[in-house]
């Protein structure tokens, strides 16, 4: 009755360790057009930075500021709405990522 299920305590049920073997159809290219890991992120320009993190970026020559190495031309930033400003031609708004409180304006 429970001898003949997967689930009879056999190693056979425990040989893949809990992961599963590459599915993938095509093996990984050794083309040298293709981005490695370290070209792709210098390519990037949209970082995900906390507060903290911003407060915290230094500048470049280029008056651009620099994370890891790699210049942020723009970022993304998740928190709350702490207050607004209306001004004359722009508005302005503060968030705040539990790491720090910055102010946006538009």
């Amino acid at each position: 009755m429970y001898g003949d299920t997967e689930f009879d305590g056999s190693a056979a049920a425990f040989m893949g360790g809990g992961f599963m073997p590459n599915q993938s159809a095509h093996p990984p290219s050794s083309d040298s057009s293709s981005f490695s890991i370290s070209k792709n992120r210098e390519a990037r320009c949209l970082f995900p930075l906390t507060v903290k993190q911003i407060n915290n970026l230094t500048s470049s020559d280029e008056s651009n500021f620099v994370i890891d190495g790699a210049e942020v031309n723009n970022v993304t930033i998740v928190g709350r709405v702490s207050h607004k400003e209306d001004k004359a031609s722009e508005y302005s708004f503060f968030v705040d990522d539990g790491t720090g409180q910055i102010e946006c304006t538009k």
